[in-house]
C-alpha cells in the first residue's frame, strides 16, 4: 500500500474474515522487515494499522455480530454502505437492512455510511444539492 498511496481498495462484505484475523495479520507482518515498523504500531494503537485504509462496504454484513468487529478494526470514514444487488437475494437485502437500521449507530456514523462516505470516495457520484 506504501507504494501505491493511490489506489483505493474496497474490500466487500465488511472485510469478510479480515476483522476478525486482525491481530494475526500485523503479527505476520512483522516477519518482513519493509512492514514490521507499520505492524509494530498498528499493534500499539490500533489507530495506526494499515487495515484502516482499507475501504470496506456492509453489502450482507450488516449483523450484530459483523459490524462490531469492522468498526473496531476500520476507519469510521471509510465505511460505505453496500448491498450486493443484484447477486444477493432480495430477502436476504431486506433481512440485512433491517439488522443494519436496528444497530445502535450515532446520527452521524449512520449518515456517513449510508451516503457521506461513498460521495467522498466517488465525488463525481455526490448529487447536486441546489
Amino acid at each position: 500500500m506504501e507504494k501505491h498511496s493511490g489506489i483505493k481498495f474496497i474490500l466487500a462484505h465488511a472485510g469478510g474474515f479480515v476483522p476478525y484475523i486482525s491481530s494475526r495479520i500485523l503479527l505476520t507482518m512483522l516477519n518482513d522487515k519493509d512492514l514490521a515498523l507499520s505492524a509494530w504500531a498498528a499493534l500499539a494503537d490500533e489507530k495506526q494499522s494499515v487495515l484502516r485504509r482499507f475501504y470496506y462496504d456492509v453489502a450482507l454484513s450488516a449483523s450484530p455480530a459483523a459490524l462490531p468487529s469492522l468498526l473496531a478494526v476500520a476507519d469510521p470514514s471509510r465505511i460505505i454502505y453496500g448491498t450486493d444487488f443484484p447477486f444477493a437475494p432480495s430477502m436476504a437485502i431486506d433481512f440485512l437492512n433491517m439488522q443494519y437500521e436496528n444497530y445502535p449507530l450515532g446520527p452521524v456514523l449512520r449518515a456517513a455510511i449510508d451516503r457521506g462516505n461513498s460521495e467522498a470516495l466517488f465525488p463525481r457520484l455526490k448529487l447536486d444539492q441546489g
